[in-house]
């Protein structure tokens, strides 16, 4: 990855984020509490994870497969000091309409596990991907206006130290939250959905099996490209590998290795 695809890559994903507020903002005014069966959903992952109040579902109209948690402390204004603080409490989760139209259900409800795990677990992560991308910006410039002073190396060692560190910390929320939809649905219906989110138009069989044939050819290779680049989300098979780790029983894991046997659990 060249420098100049970094600037962009850094740019573009601190756009994607200015128009995800903005579509939760248009969201707002989309009424979720009509979908009964995935408000009830909420409510019984809320009282798992023990969630106080529950955040509020907000739907946007979007071709593309996004999912989002927002924190469950932000500013809101309003005249009622009581009403604007119950609402920064509930914190909020956001989903596209392809989320909802291309996932079935019961994969609507794994996803739904995964935000609400974020926001149980307070991980933020819209704000992580800023600060990472402002630590990849600075740290291109640092390299462009480098020089041989002491300082200078100081400066590109300690920026580069804490983009790699930021990097970890998000794979490593979302691989908790995935961790945790274990707690809501079952492991084949937790694959398929990440499967589906990764790869919509494509049978989720198939992409299981895909992901199982890289996951033979080891992941050392994957674990350098993620640290690498900075990535804010594992790629799927890392993340396949880490649900499977997570299953509590030899028999749930020797399914999962089976790809083609998910179907069937």
């Amino acid at each position: 990855m060249t420098p100049d695809t970094i600037v962009l890559q850094s740019v573009e994903n601190i756009m994607e984020y200015v128009k995800l507020l903005v579509r939760r903002g248009r969201a707002r005014g989309v009424s979720a509490k009509d979908i009964e069966w995935l408000n009830k959903a909420k409510e019984d992952i809320c009282s798992v994870f023990g969630i106080s109040p529950f955040p509020e579902i907000l739907i946007c109209e979007d071709g593309r497969m996004l999912a989002q948690a927002g924190p469950r402390q932000c500013h809101h204004a309003g005249n009622k000091k009581n009403q604007s603080d119950q609402r920064g409490q509930r914190g909020w989760i956001l989903f596209s309409t392809a989320v909802l139209q291309t996932l079935p259900p019961e994969e609507v409800v794994a996803v739904l596990a995964h935000e609400l795990a974020h926001v149980a677990k307070g991980h933020h992560m819209k704000r992580a991907f800023l600060i990472l991308d402002f630590y990849r910006l600075m740290l291109l410039w640092s390299f462009k206006q480098k020089d041989d002073s002491t300082d200078e190396v100081q400066t590109i060692a300690a920026t580069a130290g804490m983009w790699l560190l930021l990097g970890l910390r998000s794979r490593g929320q979302e691989l908790e939250a995935d961790r945790l939809m274990l707690d809501i649905v079952n492991p084949a219906t937790a694959l398929f959905a990440l499967a589906r989110m990764h790869r919509p138009t494509d049978d989720p069989s198939e992409v299981l099996r895909d992901t199982a044939e890289v996951l033979k050819k080891g992941t050392f290779w994957l674990h350098l490209k993620m640290l690498l680049t900075g990535a804010s989300h594992p790629c799927l098979a890392l993340r396949v590998q880490a649900l499977d780790r997570a299953c509590l029983s030899n028999n749930v894991r020797l399914e999962l290795s089976k790809v083609g046997a998910l179907g069937v659990m």
